[in-house]
Order: C-alpha cells, then sequence, then structure tokens
C-alpha cells in the first residue's frame, strides 16, 4: 500500500516526525487543545530548516491535522489524555465481554473501523463519526445493563435525581445548546455571505462577528487580510497575531511579512518570510517575496542570489504564476549586473530602534 501513492505516504511520515517533536516537548499533558494547527508549522519550519536537504523537502506543506488521531491526542494532551483514551477503550471492551451477542459485535466491529481509520485520517473532525461511536457504545452499554452490579447500585444510590428533575434540566440544557447551535450557524452564514463582497462595509461587519468567532483561526485570519487590503497595517498585525494562537501556517507567515513590510519594519519583514520559506520549501511565493524586499532595501547581492536559487528551484507543479516569478527573477539579476553603481556603494537597511518589538 505505500508504494500505491509512495508521495502521499512519505509527506504523512513527515507529518508524524515533526508530531512525535512536538511531543517530545510535552509528553505529559500537551500543549492544550487546538495547539496543533497554532503551533505544528513551527516544528516542520524548525526540521526542515535543521534537514534542507532530505527527500521530504518538496512534501511539506501547509498542515492542520497530523492525519492520526492519536497522534493529535498525544501532541494536544499528552500521555495523559491518551490513558484516557485507552481507559474508555478497555472499558467498552469490558461491557463487550460481560454479554457478548451478534449486536454488540457489529458495534464493536463499527469502532474497530473507526480506530483504524483514525490511524491515516482525521475521522472525529466531523460530527457523524462522535454520532456513530456514541451510538455503538449506547448499544454495547445498553444490551449489557445488570441491575445487580454493586458499583450501579452505589451510583444511583448517591447520585440519581428524581426522574421529574433530570427531564427538566434535560430539557433546560437542551434548549440552551439549540439556541448556541442556531446562532452560531446563522454568524457563520453571515461570515460565508461578507467574504464575498469587495471591501466597502465588509470591516464593521467583521466587528460585529467578533462575538461570536474571536476564536476561530479562520475568521481571525480573513478579518485581518481584509484589513491588509484596506491598508490598517497595524490593525492587521494585532488580528494576525492573535490569530496565530489558534491557526498558523505559511500564508499567515506571509501576511505579516507583507504588513511589517508595509509598514517599513524590514528585519521583522525578513524573519517572517524566511520562516513561511522553511515551513514550506517547495513553495516559490516567501522567497520571491524575500529576494523582491533584499532588492527594494539595497541588499542586492542577497537578493541576486536568491534570485538564482528560485531560477534554479524544481518546480513541483508547473503553472503560469511560478514561470512568471523566474522570469522576474532572471530580469532582476540581469538588471542590477548591468547597473552602473559598485557594490561596495550599495546601503544596507538595519533594524532601527523600534523594530526589534512586535507589534500587537
Amino acid at each position: 500500500m505505500y508504494f500505491i501513492k509512495k508521495d502521499s505516504a512519505d509527506g504523512r511520515l513527515l507529518i508524524w516526525q515533526c508530531s512525535l517533536n512536538m511531543v517530545a516537548d510535552k509528553p505529559v499533558f500537551g500543549h492544550g487543545h487546538g495547539a496543533f494547527q497554532a503551533k505544528y508549522m513551527y516544528y516542520q519550519a524548525e526540521y526542515m530548516n535543521a534537514h534542507p536537504e532530505n527527500r521530504f523537502a518538496s512534501l511539506a506543506d501547509n498542515v492542520l491535522h497530523p492525519f492520526n488521531e492519536y497522534l493529535l491526542v498525544l501532541t494536544e494532551h499528552g500521555c495523559a489524555g491518551f490513558c484516557i483514551v485507552i481507559l474508555l477503550v478497555l472499558l467498552i471492551f469490558r461491557a463487550y465481554h460481560s454479554k457478548p451477542d451478534e449486536a454488540k459485535l457489529t458495534a464493536m466491529m463499527s469502532i474497530l473501523a473507526l480506530a483504524v481509520f483514525s490511524f491515516f485520517s482525521y475521522p472525529f473532525r466531523y460530527p457523524f463519526t462522535w454520532l456513530l461511536l456514541f451510538l455503538n457504545i449506547s448499544v454495547i452499554y445498553n444490551s449489557s445493563v445488570n441491575r445487580n452490579y454493586s458499583f450501579d447500585t452505589f451510583a444511583l444510590k448517591r447520585f440519581i435525581f428524581p426522574k421529574i428533575y433530570l427531564r427538566i434540566i434535560t430539557c433546560l440544557l437542551s434548549v440552551g445548546l439549540l439556541m448556541t447551535s442556531v446562532t452560531l450557524m446563522r454568524t457563520e452564514m453571515k461570515w460565508k455571505r461578507i467574504a464575498r463582497f469587495s471591501l466597502g462595509n465588509v470591516l464593521p461587519e467583521y466587528d460585529k462577528l467578533y462575538r461570536w468567532l474571536g476564536k476561530d483561526g479562520l475568521f481571525l485570519y480573513n478579518h485581518a487580510a481584509e484589513l491588509y487590503e484596506a491598508k490598517e497595517y497595524e490593525k492587521s498585525l494585532a488580528v494576525f497575531e492573535q490569530s496565530t494562537r489558534y491557526h498558523n501556517d505559511m500564508d499567515v507567515q506571509m501576511f505579516l511579512a507583507a504588513n511589517y513590510s508595509a509598514l517599513g519594519k524590514y528585519v521583522e519583514a525578513e524573519q517572517h518570510y524566511k520562516m513561511a520559506a522553511d515551513m514550506c520549501p517547495a513553495r516559490f511565493r516567501p522567497l520571491y517575496e524575500l529576494a523582491k524586499l533584499y532588492d527594494d532595501v539595497g541588499r542586492v547581492e542577497e537578493a541576486c542570489d536568491l534570485a538564482k536559487k528560485i531560477i534554479d528551484k524544481d518546480v513541483k507543479v508547473p503553472s503560469f504564476t511560478i514561470d512568471a516569478m523566474k522570469k522576474e527573477m532572471r530580469l532582476l539579476i540581469e538588471v542590477r549586473k548591468t547597473a552602473d553603481e559598485p557594490a561596495s556603494e550599495v546601503q544596507t537597511f538595519k533594524p532601527s530602534g523600534n523594530e526589534d518589538t512586535k507589534a500587537g
């Protein structure tokens, strides 16, 4: 199976390697819920920077999930969270073996299919998978209920409420969950609608949606991108910095660099362009923008060296955009070679006093 789609399999091996590096940094309790999307790309950039000539360089791309649910638990919740998962699995097996029957066997086979699928993909990102899991668990436990169990009797005597109170609490929780779900659904529908519009009155609408979607990394990314297009660079930087807490990849780094460059903070812009290039070494855009930055600030020799690297770089997926970038880099080298200004007189930029700190 590995050789059927070898490049895709190698790409996942790279993701698993970087994910294990994340686990090694915080093995006990992990990096926290949702930390994979916020931190993984830094580990991939570090790995690519440390192994620039490795066979995975051309396969590295933006990653939002490790393509392995068990690795996701380990990276975000550590060994403690993984032990809880193992405990739940053991409890399910115990319930199955207490009184095996055909219905429970079918449910166990369904759970086994999910367990195998979870090694190679992200089934639990879909609500249907959770629904299927809970259905299977209910089948296993409902057919193994034994009211004579001392543990169950103890639990019932100590924790159970009168049926009327339990029903009231369940109804109130259900109504609250339904109202919250409907509100979030309407909010995301509105976000989708305004995302299609040109700037105009879009930014005030984003501000209104912030109350509900202020912790959604993709929403913050869209909001910050709109602020950049509106040339509100300081505000865009602040929102992008907040976005990196929930979602961070090459595209976020490119926008951060573009904002810093527009504000004249070239040192910070250079750092983010380099980070974007390390995150996805096969991409041309980060190197292209970095070469243009060097050329704009007078670092001609570095701009030409990087332009040569772009021209000689292997193309993973041919496109008109990449051809245009290479053509522009050839032109840059030709223009700089024919320039009369000696290299010794070329000025290089240095960080000013306020360029050592990041915005927001």
